[in-house]
């Protein structure tokens, strides 16, 4: 196994492949690694056969962008992970705050080089993010990795998703006014 060399970051992809690797490391951190593996995969299968109808989906008009292409970043398990609780170590705790005025804080790791990815690529291209998270969780995040509003043109959240009769929620790029040619969805699911 090729070892790979740590950024900054406190979540590092070296310390997931040992959960696919070492069959006999059994930590919680190596089962929840397995688990989410399995659980991507069934969302692959679910969603590979559910017809999504055109007709549920209210485009929200948006202003014309000077760039010529759009691309779409899904937020968790892409540029963050937000952590069960705040004693997993993380890179910062964001307070969020519920619309019934309940709030937490959480714990996020922001994924290596995912800033510096999202200034290289707002240069070229429009940048959104879609997220099935709640609003008022992502919109936090985002503000934390995009405080000016310099890379970030704007976002979807789990309102703009489509609800499976299995209640998964998907994505469905229509709802966003782009041209579907000239979009890139990066997500970790789907």
């Amino acid at each position: 196994m090729r070892h790979i060399k740590p950024t900054a970051n406190k979540y590092y992809i070296s310390s997931v492949l040992p959960a696919f690797l070492d069959k006999t490391n059994n930590t919680s951190f190596t089962q929840l690694c397995r688990n989410h593996l399995c659980t991507t995969l069934q969302l692959f299968k679910a969603t590979k056969s559910i017809e999504r109808p055109k007709d549920v989906y209210s485009i929200r008009q948006l202003p014309k962008s000077l760039k010529h292409n759009t691309i779409v970043f899904d937020l968790d398990e892409t540029l963050i992970h937000c952590n069960e609780n705040i004693d997993i170590p993380h890179d910062v705790i964001l307070p969020i705050v519920f619309p019934n005025g309940d709030g937490t804080k959480a714990g996020i790791n922001i994924r290596p080089y995912a800033i510096e990815c999202l200034k290289e690529l707002a240069e070229h291209f429009e940048i959104i993010v879609f997220t099935a998270s709640h609003s008022c969780y992502g919109t936090v995040v985002v503000e934390h990795l995009d405080p000016k509003r310099e890379l970030i043109s704007h976002m979807y959240f789990r309102d703009s998703c489509y609800k499976s009769p299995e209640g998964f929620y998907i994505k469905d790029l229509r709802v966003i006014d782009r041209p579907l040619d000239r979009m890139l969805l990066i997500d970790n699911v789907q």
